[in-house]
C-alpha cells in the first residue's frame, strides 16, 4: 500500500571485492519431460523455478544481480492463454543484463526469443508500463524456458522468496550469494526448505541454498483466507558485516533509533512558524478522541499524500499541500505534541501481503505506518483519506507491529520500542435488521426495512458512497437495495450517515419500504411468500473442491434480524415449524459461529428472530465443512418460502 520510508535505508560498504558473476554459468535444462498420471489434471507444471541473488561490488557501488530461471510444461488451454504473454519485471532503476526465452513445441520445433522480441503495454489506470514476450503457437505439451538477469542497487533490508504458488512445482530452489565477511539470516515458513550455507561452490563467497521438490499448487481464490500467510515462503535479510562497527544494522534496535530520530527532529524557525499558523486552523476539543479526529480531518482535507515526490520541510508541505509518508508522519507528530495528545508510532505491514513475525523482522514487515493512541486505544492511518480514527484497514487487525514510544531522558528524546499485536476496537461488526412484512392485504404486500450497520460493514459503505460521484452513488444505492430484493417499485428508499466525518462515530443506515409483489405467488387456494428473501442475498459454498487454506476473516461479524410478519385475516402458515433451525460451530465449547432461527406467534402476528455470528479471526482448515454449513444455512433460509393457507 505504501512505500517503505526512505530515511531508514542505510547504505553500508558491504561489498569490498569483485568477481565474475555466477549467473554467467547459466545453461538451459534439456531434460525431457512427460507428465505422470498424477499430474494430468494440472493446468501447467513448473518443472524448474530457480532464483539466484548475488551481491557484487563495482567501484563504490554495491549492487545485486538477480538471475531467474523457470521451465514450465503447458498442460491446458487455460495455461496457453495466460502464457501467451510472458512478463519480465523491469522496474525503475533496474537494468536488464540478459534475457532468453525458448519454446520447445510438441513436435520438437524450437523457437528462441531475445531482448529484441520484448514488447510493452501501458496500464492507463495504474500508469505502469509492462514488458513481455508475445508467444505465438503455444499448444498443450509445449515447454517454455525463461531466463532473465536483472541488476540494480543492493537491497539487503529484507526479501521474501515464494517457494509455492498456484501451480505445481517439481523443483523450487533459491540461492543467495555474498562474500564470506557478511552474514545473512533467514526463516522458513509452512514447510519451505531451511536455508543451509554452502562454502564450497564459490571461492571467497558463501551461498545460502534452499530446495523444495514436488510442491503442490494452492489457488489464490479461496474465500475467507490469507494466501500469502499460509503458502511456503522464506524470509531473508542482512545481519552483519565484520568490517563495519554496527551489528545488525537493519534490526529492531537500529531501526527504532533511526526512525525515531528522523521523525522527531527539531524544526527550524520557518517550520515552527508555519506549524503554529496551521495549529490555529484546527478547532480545540475537550475530548481526546474528538481532538485527534479534528486534527486528522483538517490534514486529510487539505494535504494530499504523494509517494512520487521527495520529502521536504513542514513549511513546504503546508505550502504545496502535499507530502510523502515521512512528511505526513512528521507533521502529525508535531500536531499531536502541540495538542498534548499521547501517541505511539506503529511500523507494520498489510497482513495479506507481508505477515509480521516478531521473531524475524525485516523492512518488509515495517512498510506501513500507523498511530496508536493509548487513551482511546484507537489507531489512525496517516495517509488513507477515507478513514478516521479509530477506523483503519482491517488488514492490520491481529497483525503484529513495532510500537515506538517517544520518551524524554535527561532532556534527550529517545524511542522505546516493543512488538505488540494490533487489536482494532471496532473489529466486531454488526448488522441489525428490523424488517416488517405486512401481508394483511394480499393484493398489496408491503415490506418495511430498517438496517443498522456498525464496524467495517458501516465504514466501508460510508467511505465508498462519500467518495463516489453523484451518478456513481445513485447506481451503488440501487445495487444495494436490489441486494435486499428491494426492486424499483419503492415507496421510500434512503441511506443515512454517509459523510466521511461520521465514520467510526455513527452507524450506516439503510431504510426502505417497497411493494413485495415479486415475492408473493398464488398456488391454488394458497399463497407462497418468499420470507427468507427479505434478509437479502447470502453467500453460499456448495463446491466439492477440497479446501486447502485455513479460514481467516477480515472482521468478526454478527447479524441480528427481526422479521415481524402480519398475516391476512383467516390465514395461517402451513409450514411454520420448518422455520426453527439451530447450527453451531462449537470447538472446545465456544460458539465461534452460529445460525439460529426461532419464531413466536401472537394473534395474527408472527415474530421471527434470526441470529447469525462469526466470532473469530482464524480457524484451522479442518473446521471448513462446519463453517460452510453455517454459511449455507443462511443461504438456505434466504430461499425459504412460507405457505399461507386458509384456516
Amino acid at each position: 500500500m505504501k512505500k517503505i520510508i526512505p530515511f531508514i535505508l542505510v547504505v553500508l560498504p558491504l561489498f569490498l571485492w569483485a568477481q565474475e558473476p555466477a549467473y554467467k554459468a547459466f545453461q538451459f535444462d534439456d531434460t525431457p519431460f512427460t507428465p505422470t498420471k498424477e499430474l494430468e489434471a494440472e493446468k501447467e507444471i513448473i518443472l524448474i523455478q530457480h532464483t539466484q541473488v548475488e551481491y557484487i561490488a563495482e567501484g563504490n557501488q554495491s549492487n545485486e544481480i538477480l538471475s531467474y530461471y523457470s521451465k514450465k510444461y503447458i498442460n491446458s488451454q487455460e495455461a496457453i492463454e495466460y502464457n501467451n504473454k510472458t512478463y519480465i519485471p523491469l522496474n525503475k532503476g533496474v537494468n536488464l543484463l540478459d534475457v532468453q526465452l525458448r519454446v520447445t513445441h510438441k513436435n520438437g520445433k524450437v523457437t528462441t526469443l531475445n531482448e529484441k522480441s520484448i514488447e510493452k503495454e501501458h496500464n492507463s489506470q495504474t500508469g505502469v508500463d509492462y514488458n513481455y514476450f508475445p508467444i505465438d503457437g503455444l499448444e498443450i505439451g509445449a515447454v517454455i524456458d525463461l531466463h532473465y538477469v536483472l541488476k540494480g542497487p543492493a537491497d539487503v533490508t529484507g526479501r521474501i522468496f515464494l517457494m509455492q504458488g498456484e501451480s505445481y512445482i517439481q523443483r523450487r530452489s533459491i540461492e543467495l550469494i555474498y562474500p564470506n565477511h557478511l552474514k545473512f539470516i533467514s526463516r522458513s515458513y509452512n514447510g519451505a526448505a531451511t536455508l543451509t550455507e554452502d562454502n564450497e561452490t564459490y571461492s571467497d563467497r558463501i551461498a545460502l541454498v534452499g530446495v523444495n521438490t514436488n510442491v503442490p499448487g494452492i489457488a489464490n481464490d479461496e474465500s475467507y483466507s490469507n494466501w500469502h500467510k499460509n503458502i511456503q515462503y522464506i524470509h531473508t535479510r542482512f545481519y552483519n558485516n565484520v568490517h563495519a562497527s554496527t551489528a545488525d544494522p537493519y534490526g529492531e534496535k537500529e531501526f527504532t533509533a533511526r526512525a525515531h530520530a528522523n521523525l522527531h527532529r527539531d524544526l527550524d524557525k520557518n517550520e515552527q512558524k508555519a506549524l503554529a499558523a496551521f495549529v490555529k486552523s484546527i478547532r480545540k476539543e475537550s475530548d481526546a478522541l474528538a481532538q485527534i479526529r479534528a486534527i486528522e480531518s483538517v490534514v486529510k482535507t487539505t494535504i494530499q499524500h504523494n509517494s512520487y515526490i521527495e520529502s521536504s520541510s513542514i513549511t513546504e508541505v503546508l505550502r504545496s499541500k502535499q507530502g510523502t509518508l515521512n512528511d505526513l508522519t512528521t507533521l502529525y507528530i508535531n500536531l499531536f505534541n502541540a495538542f498534548e495528545i499521547p501517541y505511539e508510532i506503529v511500523f507494520t505491514a498489510n497482513a495479506y501481503r507481508y505477515p509480521f513475525d516478531p521473531k524475524f523482522v525485516s523492512y518488509l514487515s515495517l512498510n506501513d505506518v500507523l498511530f496508536y493512541f493509548p487513551t482511546s486505544k484507537g489507531y489512525m492511518d496517516p495517509t488513507t483519506m477515507h478513514t478516521r480514527t479509530p477506523v483503519i484497514d482491517l488488514a492490520y487487525h491481529d497483525q503484529y507491529g513495532l510500537f515506538i514510544q517517544n520518551k524524554l531522558y535527561a532532556g534527550v528524546k529517545m524511542g522505546i520500542s516493543d512488538f505488540k499485536k494490533i487489536e482494532l476496537p471496532y473489529f466486531f461488526s454488526k448488522d441489525l435488521a428490523d424488517i416488517h412484512v405486512d401481508l394483511s392485504q394480499l393484493e398489496r404486500p408491503i415490506v418495511r426495512t430498517h438496517i443498522t450497520f456498525t464496524g467495517d460493514m458501516a465504514y466501508s459503505s460510508q467511505a465508498y458512497l462519500y467518495f463516489s460521484s453523484p451518478r456513481e452513488r445513485e447506481q451503488i444505492e440501487k445495487d444495494l437495495f436490489k441486494s435486499y430484493n428491494i426492486q424499483t417499485d419503492f415507496i421510500t428508499a434512503t441511506v443515512k450517515n454517509i459523510d466521511v466525518e461520521r465514520i467510526g462515530l455513527d452507524p450506516f443506515i439503510v431504510e426502505a419500504s417497497y411493494l413485495a409483489t415479486d415475492l408473493l405467488k398464488k398456488a391454488g387456494g394458497n399463497y407462497i411468500f418468499e420470507i427468507g428473501a427479505v434478509i437479502g442475498k447470502q453467500m453460499e459454498f456448495y463446491s466439492d473442491k477440497p479446501r486447502k487454506l485455513p479460514i481467516q476473516l477480515n472482521a468478526a461479524r454478527s447479524y441480528e434480524r427481526t422479521i415481524t410478519l402480519e398475516l391476512p385475516q383467516g390465514y395461517r402458515i402451513k409450514n411454520i415449524e420448518d422455520l426453527d433451525k439451530a447450527y453451531y460451530l462449537d470447538p472446545e465449547n465456544k460458539a465461534l459461529a452460529y445460525f439460529t432461527i426461532t419464531h413466536d406467534k401472537k394473534d395474527n402476528t408472527i415474530t421471527i428472530k434470526n441470529l447469525e455470528g462469526y466470532n473469530f479471526v482464524e480457524l484451522p482448515v479442518t473446521y471448513w465443512d462446519q463453517y460452510r454449513h453455517i454459511i449455507n444455512a443462511a443461504a438456505d433460509f434466504n430461499k425459504f418460502a412460507i405457505i399461507l393457507e386458509k384456516q
